[in-house]
């Protein structure tokens, strides 16, 4: 399964963009992106303003990637949304009604990347007023935000950062002892950790391997070969086209 990574995340081309880290997505036309690209997942990052609304933003500070300053939970939405992204053409940042009133048709499938915790009732009440069925949502997040949605009904994604779980990715059985405490069959892990082994172990948990953190075409293959279900990716569109070439080849 493709899945578009901040709905498509590629790299802003605006030249007054304030960080040298260009990756921004989760705005409309990156999630448009992933829709025309008919991407099987698409992924979004949630955190919270001030006035309690879930906000579509990966950033804690907003200064790097927007024309505004602070965080995000310093200011209410009606201020985040005064400041421009730093995209080409500007965009307002977004709320997660906004996204799912705008791009939510039939069977299409979200992954909520939560960044931070304390927000489990916000989340649930919007997703249940949003009608979406539980089996087309995904919440990803860090091992200690997701103990909070366990028994929520949706499936979880435990997501590993390679500076923070070096250590137990190579280890292992921390890593799937976490997922089996918390009720997790799925694990996404950046590329440098995937290895046919890995996989394997983990399926033999009955754990799902998702992978990010690459677009390079000959790491994603490697992925696939290896047994991963999931590739987290920047331009869905070109991966959609790498594997259906692949494909057809064989």
């Amino acid at each position: 399964m493709i899945v578009g990574h901040r709905g498509s995340g590629l790299n802003s081309t605006n030249p007054n963009a304030k960080s040298e880290n260009h990756l921004i997505g989760n705005t409309r036309n990156a999630i448009q992106t992933a829709i025309d690209a008919k991407a099987d997942w698409i992924e979004i990052d949630i955190r919270v303003s001030q006035d309690g609304k879930l906000v579509v933003f990966h950033d804690r500070q907003i200064d790097a990637k927007t024309t505004g300053n602070g965080t995000v939970e310093s200011q209410d939405l009606k201020d985040l949304k005064s400041y421009d992204v730093l995209v080409d053409p500007p965009e307002k940042i977004l709320s997660l009604t906004e996204v799912f009133d705008e791009f939510h048709v039939n069977e299409r499938r979200w992954i909520l990347d939560i960044k931070v915790d304390g927000i489990v009732d916000r989340v649930n009440n919007l997703l249940e007023e949003s009608g979406i069925p539980k089996e087309q949502i995904i919440i990803f997040a860090n091992h200690e935000v997701l103990k909070a949605y366990m028994r929520k009904g949706y499936r979880l994604g435990y997501t590993t950062l390679f500076n923070n779980h070096r250590r137990m990715l190579f280890s292992q059985t921390d890593v799937f002892k976490r997922c089996k405490d918390n009720s997790i069959d799925l694990l996404v892990v950046p590329v440098a950790f995937v290895t046919p082994n890995f996989v394997a172990n983990a399926r033999d948990k009955n754990i799902d391997v998702w992978s990010y953190d690459s677009n390079d075409p000959r790491d994603l293959q490697y992925c696939a070969e290896c047994g991963v279900r999931g590739l987290i990716v920047d331009a869905p569109g070109d991966v959609m086209s790498q594997f259906s070439d692949w494909s057809n080849g064989h």
